[in-house]
């Protein structure tokens, strides 16, 4: 798997460097290769097929205007998405759109049914999408017991607010606030952990 990584951050390093040159093939490496990978991170955090095919345009273009600084000694996979996440996350609060916290039916539970015309999975794809899920399950595992607690059912199994007040014997007012404290928390722990993930919040 480290033999696999060095061979994928070389063959990055070849295209980025044609690209660095003028040569339109580096960029259509480029292009080919992360489109769909980006796609599918950005389509988890908006609501529109549009939006995320056009997010991913954008966040390409932002990378190749910016290749000339991209630091070698990082993964470029991990620089390209950074770029995504955060370009997305701009658009949002620009337009004052919601981030989703997540989409569950992509992020938590690995099912990815939001995917481009004629896209297909590729192991790299499917290990990120693994990735992204282990990741979000050890972070809430940071929380606090409640708060772990709180985002577990709410997002992994799908309770409404009605039945967390129940299960938890707690006011939907409460709930809510509650709620929204954890994932500011966890937020923060995202954002400590500098992911080359795609995830956002919806606070």
């Amino acid at each position: 798997m480290e033999l696999r990584g060095k061979e994928k951050k070389n063959k990055d390093l070849f295209w980025i460097g044609k690209a660095l040159e003028g040569k339109a093939e580096g960029y259509n490496y480029l292009l080919e290769y992360y489109y769909p990978q980006l796609y599918v991170c950005l389509r988890a955090m908006v609501n529109s097929d549009q939006e995320a095919e056009d997010l991913t345009i954008e966040s390409l273009t932002k990378a190749f205007n910016s290749l000339p600084s991209y630091d070698k000694s990082y993964a470029f996979s991990t620089w390209i998405y950074r770029i995504a996440r955060n370009h997305c996350i701009d658009y949002c609060r620009k337009r004052e759109l919601p981030l989703m916290f997540t989409d569950k039916h992509y992020l938590l539970n690995a099912k990815a049914d939001v995917r481009p015309s004629g896209y297909m999975e590729t192991p790299e794809t499917i290990l990120l999408r693994q990735d992204m899920v282990i990741a979000v399950r050890d972070l809430v595992q940071k929380l606090s017991p409640h708060y772990c607690k709180l985002i577990t059912l709410r997002y992994f199994h799908d309770y409404s607010y009605d039945e967390l007040s129940k299960a938890l014997n707690l006011s939907v007012d409460i709930i809510k606030v509650q709620l929204f404290r954890a994932k500011k928390r966890l937020k923060m722990l995202v954002d400590k952990e500098e992911f080359k993930k795609c995830i956002a919040f919806d606070i």
